[in-house]
């Protein structure tokens, strides 16, 4: 196996995946990418098979990775207000990518950066008379001349009046400013209708901002001040804190704080760049009434949804960083996770040293598996060998998935349980090769490698969400699973097509691992479903 062939699978499984959610988000211009990569691939592929793969990364590095995760970054500074990073980040993606609405996007972020209401509002109605304004990023530019205006009633009758419900349910732009609209002039219970209709459209993995930007709005104009406060402790963190000040002021005068709501946006209105100074004077021109007396019953049960989607989001979207602090409620330093690259690592340089990493004979002597030495007596082989890596790239490949997949996992079952997982689907998926080989299903060989074991984390992490979607019907839960029911597909694929790679270690580790986690209590399933307190259960036993 070599990286050639490694990652003309990547480039295939990607351009299908990128292709199959662009066609579901209705973005053309995503699909063409996706497909300029295929292509790439294929035909160089054809003509020089030895380097196809590495074409194929390329160009699916320039056509897709680097303008999506460019444009995420973009949507980060955005919310930072960091709009002149903004605007020239997004002039470069623009060659890149120039469909979808992204050759319109520099002028609204130019605009922003100007920090002068009369700029924007010219872009604006530049943009709402120009054909631009069929693109989800142009209408974007046409609604800003409504807000900096502080024109909701207009803004809301624009959205109503130029797109149909599907257009706007395709359009996540635009979803928090008309849910907002309804908030501004008073009627917490059409917010709340609306977030009912339109809050499924944002479930998707990529639009979590989107998603957790709609829960503020409605959370805030229902006067939920400490759910707001745990979006800003959470994926809201990003946010300035003058907005933030905004928000929880926002939430205390739907809670009937009024004094103290116009006491704080007096503070932060100096200095406000001007969405949110528009925002502020709106505010304090017109105060929001006091929305625990006028939502109805049905309002209220939607609006205990929307916090029980948060809970869910912190418990089953969080991953920690291994280095850093987690980002759920529940989540914890993933030290174990750190402690088992660093053990790889080590050995992997024992290896060097011994050698040579493709040495066999190098290999045996540290502790490779092989069948019949094990059945010979050194049992001791079942778990030397999942420190050991047959070269750079296996180790590279599964060191990147440990890294990737272990924390939350780790964060989930608490370290102790999560290493009994690990190596119980490593020694599992070991001992089950060996089995195998005694029996003559399988032939003796030479195994090595922490494969098994992090199959086991994606078979663990797949009862883990099962869990929580049996359990309490969590769609994040459900989304995760099936993207993980994908991954073991995939892998699956990849095995039976790669005589060197052991399709009994991966399919037996991930087996084991689901029924070790699935035996064992979780610390997302034990966290609480309403307030701030995840930790004190978190570490039940």
């Amino acid at each position: 196996m070599d990286l050639n062939y490694v990652l003309l699978w990547f480039v295939g499984a990607a351009c299908l995946l990128m292709c199959y959610r662009a066609l579901c988000a209705r973005r053309n211009g995503w699909v063409v990418a996706a497909l300029g990569a295929a292509a790439a691939t294929g035909v160089s592929f054809a003509l020089w098979p030895d380097c196809g793969g590495y074409v194929g990364g390329g160009a699916l590095a320039v056509l897709v990775v680097i303008p999506l995760f460019g444009y995420r970054f973009l949507v980060r500074l955005v919310l930072q207000q960091r709009y002149g990073a903004a605007w020239r980040l997004a002039s470069a993606l623009r060659w890149l990518h120039p469909a979808d609405g992204w050759r319109e996007l520099p002028q609204i972020l130019r605009a922003l950066a100007s920090g002068e209401p009369a700029t924007i509002a010219e872009m604006a109605t530049r943009l709402g008379r120009s054909r631009a304004s069929r693109t989800g990023i142009g209408r974007l530019g046409a609604v800003l001349l409504y807000r900096v205006n502080n024109q909701w009633a207009e803004l809301r009758g624009w959205i109503e009046t130029s797109l149909t419900p599907d257009e706007l349910r395709h359009d996540a732009n635009l979803i928090a400013l008309y849910l907002r609209s309804f908030g501004e002039l008073g009627d917490p219970n059409g917010l709340l209708a609306a977030h009912a209709r339109l809050g499924d459209a944002l479930e998707s993995e990529g639009l979590a901002l989107y998603r957790a930007t709609c829960r503020l709005v409605a959370l805030a104009f229902c006067g939920r001040k400490e759910a707001i406060a745990r979006l800003f402790r959470g994926p809201l963190g990003l946010y300035p804190e003058p907005v933030q000040r905004f928000w929880l002021a926002t939430a205390d005068m739907a809670l009937g704080n009024a004094d103290a709501a116009r006491e704080a946006l007096r503070d932060i209105l100096p200095g406000s760049e001007p969405l949110t100074a528009a925002g502020i004077e709106r505010r304090l021109a017109f105060p929001l009434p006091v929305a625990e007396a006028a939502l109805t019953a049905e309002s209220r049960e939607i609006l205990s949804r929307v916090e029980g989607g948060l809970d869910q989001e912190e418990r089953y979207g969080g991953c920690p960083s291994p280095a850093m602090g987690a980002t759920s409620a529940v989540g914890r330093r993933a030290y174990a996770t750190l402690a088992l690259i660093a053990l790889n690592l080590l050995m992997f340089a024992v290896e060097l040293a011994s050698g040579g990493s493709t040495d066999v004979e190098a290999l045996l002597g540290l502790g490779a598996l092989n069948p019949a030495a094990v059945l010979a007596g050194e049992w001791w082989r079942v778990a030397a060998a999942l420190f050991l890596h047959f070269g750079p790239l296996h180790l590279a490949l599964n060191m990147l998935g440990l890294l990737l997949l272990g924390p939350f996992l780790e964060s989930a079952v608490g370290w102790g349980r999560y290493l009994v997982a690990y190596l119980a689907a490593g020694m599992g998926s070991m001992l089950l090769i060996v089995g195998l080989a005694k029996g003559g299903v399988l032939q003796d060989q030479i195994v090595v490698g922490a494969s098994g074991s992090i199959m086991g984390i994606v078979g663990g992490t797949v009862a883990v969400f099962l869990r929580g979607w049996a359990m309490e019907r969590a769609r994040i839960a459900a989304r995760r699973l099936v993207a993980l029911v994908f991954v073991i597909a995939f892998q699956v694929v990849f095995d039976l097509a790669t005589p060197q790679v052991s399709f009994t270690a991966h399919l037996g580790g991930a087996l084991i691992g689901f029924a070790a986690v699935s035996l064992m209590r979780h610390r997302v399933s034990l966290a609480p479903r309403r307030g701030g307190d995840a930790a004190a259960q978190g570490d039940a036993p």
